[in-house]
């Protein structure tokens, strides 16, 4: 079987480290979740935060007895800002995360899954650059996730946001390979 690894996965093993599993991203892998709901939370609050109470916190401070117009005012400053604070926000984290997706999209051919008898291994190298290694070792890898895609194909999430195995073969089995690995 160690003629079949992978020679990425080789580049990164230690001395006496033994691969138990190891794949790529399959077709159709994806890379992003589901962003814009928790996009448009953040930037709402955000804008909220920003547009509404800082206003009030400068009037409020600002004068020593403050008055119901001066109150009013902070709102009104604040319900001005608000849109432009909001979309503002909304537009700067969705490009960031517009872009962090299309840079992981662009890297799933270049990436391998590994687990050894001593970590989890995701490696990526694109063509001309060093490999990217990211390792977990087992007390890293809760909560163990799941997702289904039919045929026994489907998504590994691990580590919190921090590790996924994108459209792997043979989920069930690599989950119960994670699972016991703990």
């Amino acid at each position: 079987m160690q003629q079949q690894i992978d020679p990425l996965i080789w580049s990164v093993l230690q001395p006496g480290e033994q691969v138990r599993w190891w794949d790529r991203p399959g077709p159709n892998a994806q890379v992003s979740n589901n962003t814009w709901k928790r996009l448009l939370i953040q930037s709402l609050i955000g804008g909220i935060c920003g547009a509404i109470l800082l206003p009030l916190c400068i009037f409020y401070l600002s004068h020593p007895r403050p008055s119901l117009p001066f109150l009013l005012g902070a709102f009104v400053i604040g319900a001005l800002f608000f849109p432009i604070i909001t979309f503002g926000r909304l537009g700067r984290s969705s490009h960031r995360s517009i872009s962090r997706d299309a840079a992981l999209r662009k890297a799933l051919p270049y990436t391998r899954y590994a687990i050894t008898d001593r970590r989890v291994l995701m490696v990526t190298q694109m063509p001309g650059q060093r490999s990217g290694i990211m390792s977990f070792q087992p007390h890293e890898l809760a909560p163990i996730k799941r997702i289904d895609q039919g045929g026994g194909w489907g998504d590994l999430s691990f580590g919190g946001r921090r590790g996924r195995f994108a459209n792997i073969s043979s989920v069930e089995y690599v989950e119960q390979m994670l699972r016991s690995f703990r």
